[in-house]
């Protein structure tokens, strides 16, 4: 790694460089700090165990009985004992609205929230992936209407933003947009400056309590990190 000078504030680099070898020691079972910012120790007041779901890539479709197996999946959720407390899911939560017309498109987003509002009442935090922009390799999706792209399914499920943090039981959880439209029908999964800096002042503002990252595209892969691609 190039010698860098010294600086009290994390480059992009080192964030993602950070965010790698958070990674590869999860995947070896150990413990890592995502940077300097993130580094804190356990909160002095005693946290009470609980537990939440993560869903990840359910790719809602219409047929192939998705629909029955989204819903099966929620009811499972919903017998959990104990009871979760909150769902995060990982994006791709349809299957295909990229390459969908916008009637169908509106029709998958309304059935992936119908659904979810009658199968669990747990509260959910959403996060997007790249099959979900609505319209983006699609030739019959106006470009300007304003459901186009993440947008739809935004305003379908309340989300106010595609990056976004909580709080549960003093722990601090962050939702992070790393998919980056780029060409109709591409993508490249990165984090942006803007992400970034929103991760930044995020991490210091929250330093003190342990912290879960979730986002769609994994910041780092072995291939990429071996083969000195890390950016």
């Amino acid at each position: 790694m190039p010698t860098q000078k010294s600086s009290s504030t994390p480059t992009r680099r080192d964030f993602l460089f950070g965010f790698g070898g958070m990674a590869l020691a999860a995947s070896f079972g150990g413990l890592t700090q995502l940077t300097a910012l993130a580094q804190s120790s356990p909160p002095k007041s005693a946290t009470q165990p609980f537990r939440f779901v993560f869903l990840s890539d359910i790719h809602l479709r219409k047929d192939l009985r998705s629909p029955q197996g989204m819903a099966a999946a929620l009811d499972a959720v919903e017998r959990l004992s104990p009871k979760p407390a909150f769902i995060v899911t990982g994006g791709d939560l349809c299957h295909d609205l990229r390459s969908q017309g916008l009637k169908e498109a509106n029709e998958t987003a309304n059935l992936f929230v119908k659904i979810w509002q009658e199968h669990t009442k747990l509260p959910t935090y959403h996060s997007l992936g790249n099959h979900d922009p609505a319209g983006w390799s699609s030739e019959t999706f106006p470009q300007k209407h304003p459901q186009f792209g993440m947008k739809l399914l935004m305003d379908k499920l309340g989300m106010k933003s595609l990056s976004y943090s909580f709080n549960h039981n003093n722990w601090h959880f962050v939702v992070l947009d790393n998919i980056h439209l780029t060409a109709p029908g591409e993508f490249v999964g990165e984090f942006t400056e803007k992400q970034l800096a929103f991760l930044r002042q995020d991490l210091t503002q929250h330093a003190k309590q342990p912290t879960m990252i979730f986002c769609h595209v994994p910041p780092v892969t072995a291939t990429e990190f071996l083969g000195g691609r890390a950016e």
